[in-house]
Parts: C-alpha cells; structure tokens; sequence
C-alpha cells in the first residue's frame, strides 16, 4: 500500500510540474503565500528584450526576469536563483526563502521545507518520496523486469513484468512518461495475418509490474511497417511516434508522425515525410520542449558510417524539415557523444574520454558551446549487447543514467546508476544493491517519478 500511495501522489506532483523550467524547492509557510511572488503582466503584442539574457518574449508570451511564460502561465520571481514559470490552472508559486528557490506547488499542496520538491500534502503532511528513480531491465534468464532505485544508495527493488515477451531477444528502451508513471514501448505485431502491421502500445507499471497493451489506432495504413522514433511530450502528455513507409518491395518511402494518446492508444496525424534527403529521419531519439522538432544524433549515412553529426526536423510546419549538422560542437579529450538529452535550449550528452573510454556529461549547443559539467570515474557503454538509459527529470534540474562500470575480470562487469544535480553539478555513481552483471543483463528503461 506505501508503494500504491507513493505512485499517486508522484503522479500528481509531476504532472502539474510539466510546465516549470527549473526545480525550485522554496516555502514562505507551510500554509501560507506571499503574493508578492507572482507576477503577471499584462499580454504584450509586441517583442520585448527580457531581462541580463535579452531573451525576446513576443505575441502573447510574458518577460520572467530572464526569460518568458506563456499564456497560462504565472511568472514566481526568485532574483537570487532565477524565475520559473507556474501553470495557473494547476499551480501556485512557493516564494523563495534565503536558501531555497521559488517553485511551483500543485495547488492542492502546500509549500514545505522538507523533500527535493518542496511541497507537502496537507492530508498526511509528508513531502512525495523523491530518492527514488524507476527503471527497466532485461535478464537473459528471467526476461523482462521492473525496479525503483534509491538515488542515494543505490538500493533497488525489483518486480517481475509478466506477459511481455520478449522472443528471447533484447529489447528497445521504453519511454517513460511522467504523467502516469509507467513505461511505453510502441511495437509493430508482425506475426498478425492481416494485410497491414498493426502497432501494439505496450505499458508497465514499474511499481506492480503489471504490463498490458492495446492497439493503437489511427496509424494503420498500407505501406506503414514499422515504428521508427517515439518520445513523450512532457507539455502535452502524448506520445510522439514516426512509423516507417514503404512501397510494395518494402524500399523507404518515407515516414508519417503521429500524436499518440496514452490512455486510449489513438493516433493522430501531425504530419508526411517524403524525401530523399535524410531516409533516417524518422529515427530520432529525443524531442523539443514544446513537441514541434525531433533530433536524431548519429550517422547521416548509417550504411556507410559516415558524417556524424545531429539531424534536426521540424515536424509540425507545412511540410516536414530536416536539417543536418556536421562538426558538432566538442570539448578536447573527449569523442563524439553517444546519446542525446534536451536540456534548455541545448542539450546533454554522455561522451567517451579519447584516452580511458570514461563518459562525461557535457552540456552543449548547435552555436558551438561545450562543456564538461560531470566527469566519471568508471563508466562506460555496454560491453555485449542493449543500451545504455538516461533521464532528466521534467523540472530539468537531476540527470540520472544507467551505465556499465568496468571490472577484472571483466565477467563481473556490472550495471551502475549515475546522477548529476543540474543545479549544482554534483555528481555520484552508485553501484547497484543487488548487483546487476552487464553481460548477464540489458537496461530498458529509466524515468523519475
């Protein structure tokens, strides 16, 4: 039953939490509120330089100290930490205090001291457990499982997900969406006798264990096959999946982007792709904050190998756009990154020291930034087979990721939990308890709740 509870009432906290751009964690009382923490100003049609950063907010957005909200949201002030930007249907703003930043509540919470968040529910006066982070794996013997990890310790707990069958093989990382807290896997059924590949939503609980699926809808067509990319929008709560066309000898045409709603599995259009200038670019694997562009880091050519850089499509315009950009920004001493995270108005990646193969986790942009803002230890890519997993929390202030540690002999290569709070920089790697060898096992899956 704690467990039961603790889901809810981590549902609650991060759905309402989508709209904030940085975790703020502050109280004025338990009970009570400044006023004087919102601000909202009037809607200006005209753009208006915001702030030290001269962020330009235009239309109907509002300045935020240094940035701006948009409609339907409230400006919480926070001049030490920096502002954020509060739903106003859902939420209220906590004041900021001298040591803690302003934050945004749901508003059938209260502002508290205590917890990562900063907000306590008044029925049983307690914080949502916030050290725990849920995650996915396959064992080659006991097949699919699911676990909640102490961010502290590295203590898990761990349930079986019985149904899911995985044909013996590896299996894609499940996205993770913070407004149910389960796990989403959209698989085409090949093994169906009908004239089209029907795609079939899988879901897990990651707390029960308990998997189940459904059909998704709308997104059954002749000549669609196979489902490309797929990412949760955290503003929208739905899912954003490309599948793959193609003609009757199975040659690449193209590909179609769906809105997907996770409740009822249905598929809404957003948009074609049909050209040969980028054939991968369905396959993207992370999604912008506001759900209208899709990147895909990789090989331009991944036949060949060549041309490595970051492909960015646009896919909610007239027609789809696609861009590809060689000569990624870098930092010395470290190779190409090997995964991909939006971060603000850039992004993290994992990248591989050039001398010992350990990851760091820099910070970039496309304008050519770069730097390191956690370097580790003992951490490494897969050894065998699958991959690795990462997250960013929805307030976008913890990063954690699942990773390899290295050992000798290298049988006992095992599975390790990074974390990086992205407000501090503060880093650790976490050796799991019970430990998870790496040649034994593949992680599908990480979300924080």
């Amino acid at each position: 039953m704690k467990l039961v509870a603790f889901a809810f009432g981590a549902v609650c906290l991060l759905l309402l939490f989508a709209s904030s751009d940085a975790l703020a964690s502050s109280i004025r009382d338990a009970f009570s509120l400044d006023p004087s923490a919102f601000s909202l100003k009037a809607p200006n049609p005209n753009c208006t330089s915001c702030g030290k950063s001269g962020e330009t907010c235009c239309d109907n957005d509002i300045c935020c100290q240094d940035g701006c909200c948009t409609p339907g949201e409230l400006c919480c002030e926070d001049p030490k930490y920096g502002s954020v930007c509060c739903l106003e249907e859902t939420t209220f703003c906590c004041a900021p205090t001298d040591v803690l930043p302003s934050r945004c509540c749901p508003r059938w919470m209260v502002c508290c001291p205590t917890g990562r968040y900063g907000c306590c529910d008044p029925a049983t006066g307690n914080p949502p457990n916030n050290n725990i982070v849920y995650g996915l794996y396959l064992d080659t013997s006991e097949g699919l499982a699911a676990m909640q990890i102490d961010v502290t310790t590295g203590k898990r707990a761990s349930v079986a997900v019985n149904g899911f069958d995985t044909y013996g093989e590896t299996v894609r990382v499940f996205a993770f969406n913070t407004g149910d807290n389960k796990f989403y896997l959209p698989q085409a059924n090949f093994l169906t006798n009908t004239t089209v590949t029907n795609i079939t939503l899988n879901v897990v609980d990651p707390v029960s264990g308990w998997w189940t699926a459904q059909t998704i809808t709308g997104a059954v067509e002749d000549g669609v096959n196979d489902v490309a990319g797929f990412e949760f929008n955290p503003r929208t709560g739905l899912m954003v999946m490309s599948t793959i066309v193609t003609d009757d000898s199975d040659n690449v045409l193209g590909y179609n982007f769906y809105n997907v709603d996770p409740t009822s599995a249905e598929a809404t259009l957003i948009n074609t792709y049909r050209s040969d200038n980028d054939t991968y670019v369905g396959w993207f694997g992370a999604l912008s904050t506001d759900g209208t562009t899709v990147y895909r880091l990789g090989y331009q050519d991944v036949y060949d190998s060549t041309v490595f850089g970051l492909g960015v499509t646009n896919i909610t315009g007239p027609t789809v756009t696609s861009v590809w950009h060689a000569d990624l920004p870098g930092v010395s001493g470290l190779g190409p990154y090997a995964s991909l995270n939006v971060y603000g108005d850039g992004f993290l990646s994992l990248a591989p020291s050039t001398r010992t193969g350990d990851y760091s986790l820099v910070k970039w942009q496309l304008d050519g930034t770069a730097s390191v803002i956690a370097t580790f230890s003992n951490a490494y890519n897969v050894p065998i087979f699958g991959y690795i997993a990462e997250y960013i929390n929805v307030e976008q202030n913890y990063y954690a990721a699942l990773v390899v540690r290295m050992t000798e002999p290298g049988t006992l290569d095992r599975w390790v939990l990074l974390t990086v709070d992205l407000t501090t920089n503060k880093s650790q790697e976490l050796d799991l308890t019970p430990d998870m060898l790496a040649k034994l096992t593949s992680v599908a899956g990480l979300g924080f709740p």
